[in-house]
């Protein structure tokens, strides 16, 4: 990160506002930022998103409700 001039901090410790720059958004992978903006949304609520193909694969990683 210092060799390239990027202010690490700036990325880390900042505000996460709806209407804030996010860390990724630096990056253009052909993604809307509205996707980006769910899936950070529902990492803070603690819930999961798997890819269709790997959802029934993936069932028994899932937290199992009690």
């Amino acid at each position: 990160m210092a060799e390239t001039g990027v202010d690490a901090d700036f990325f880390v410790f900042r505000d996460r506002s709806t209407d804030r720059v996010l860390p990724w958004d630096v990056i253009d992978g052909g993604l809307k930022a509205s996707f980006f903006r769910a899936e950070f949304d529902k990492g803070l609520r603690g819930e999961w998103t798997l890819p269709p193909k790997r959802l029934q694969e993936n069932t028994r990683l899932l937290p199992r409700p009690d």
